[in-house]
């Protein structure tokens, strides 16, 4: 059962008719957003704040209205609202403008997370960095940054609207017609052009970029894409990192099913393909949850690293 909540701001909750469809989007590193349509209804101007889904007694989306509209016409009338998640609050205001030595998570959270009344979540080990926050900037930018540089992985507000910065907790969700998730369709990318072959890195106060590092998939590939990083400005690891990451989303796989799946983004994904070929460790980067006239359906892109066959 779906049950709609607006929300005020002295957080008194209003309850709204059931949405006759709906589309949320979520993605790694992005403000989640909402579609939604229900039938007309009046809504009072104080309640358009904030906005809450559940389904099933469980909060599948929180977060800000950018829009409502309510129309009436011949043919019937409507309310459709355009909603992002509570990220948008992070995304549309600037932070402002400083230098960090040795930032940790607990500094980012007090400055650029919790101001905004966010939650946030991140299991680490101490990781630092050094970090120029420019004018301009927004507080989420700063976020991604930070998380870029100490966890090599991309931030997310989870369904209840905390900033996952860095957590080791996304389920493991397994799909295959025979035992698993059961799917309508996959579609399989083999992404060669995120590859990078070698990058040569130029140490602070040397004039040559003598640090190479090379990417022995793209090698047995056959695949030339070569990168100069300045080591002074990103760090001396960088060139890792930027192999690392093409690689980490040279395989890509969408899937589609006909049913709603709760699938935290940064989940782990296996799925079994009809011929039997399995890929595993797979990274939820994306996920599109729609109830339309022909009901639920889920579609999921997981990315994960080319495998080659010895």
């Amino acid at each position: 059962m779906l049950k709609l909540w607006l929300i005020s701001a002295d957080g008194v909750k209003t309850a709204l008719p059931a949405p006759v469809s709906f589309e949320i989007n979520r993605e790694l590193g992005a403000a989640d957003d909402m579609t939604l349509e229900l039938p007309y209804c009046d809504i009072p101007e104080r309640c358009g704040c904030e906005i809450e889904l559940e389904y099933d007694g469980s909060l599948i989306f929180t977060g800000i209205i950018d829009e409502l509209r309510q129309l009436e016409s011949g043919s019937g009338a409507a309310v459709t609202i355009y909603a992002r998640s509570k990220a948008a609050l992070l995304l549309d205001n600037e932070a402002k403008a400083c230098d960090y030595k040795n930032a940790d998570a607990r500094l980012i959270a007090r400055e650029h997370i919790e101001p905004f009344g966010l939650g946030f979540v991140c299991r680490d080990s101490g990781e630092y960095a050094d970090m120029r926050i420019y004018k301009g900037l927004s507080h989420w930018q700063v976020i991604k940054s930070f998380c870029s540089q100490c966890y090599s992985r991309l931030p997310y507000l989870d369904e209840s609207g905390r900033v996952i910065l860095c957590s080791d907790d996304a389920p493991s969700l397994y799909f295959c017609n025979d035992g698993g998730i059961k799917y309508t369709s996959a579609l399989l990318s083999r992404r060669y052009y995120k590859l990078i072959s070698s990058v040569h890195t130029k140490p602070p106060e040397h004039d040559d970029y003598d640090i190479e590092t090379t990417n022995p998939i793209a090698e047995r590939l056959g695949i030339v894409r070569t990168r100069f990083v300045d080591g002074s400005v990103s760090g001396v690891s960088y060139g890792e990192k930027l192999i690392s990451d093409g690689n980490a989303e040279s395989l890509q796989i969408k899937i589609s099913s006909p049913e709603f799946i709760r699938c935290p983004l940064g989940s782990s994904i296996k799925i079994t393909l009809g011929g039997g070929d399995t890929f595993d460790g797979l990274i939820c980067s994306r996920v599109k949850q729609s109830l339309g006239s022909n009901g639920f359906s889920t579609a999921i892109t997981a990315a994960g690293k080319i495998k080659i066959n010895e």
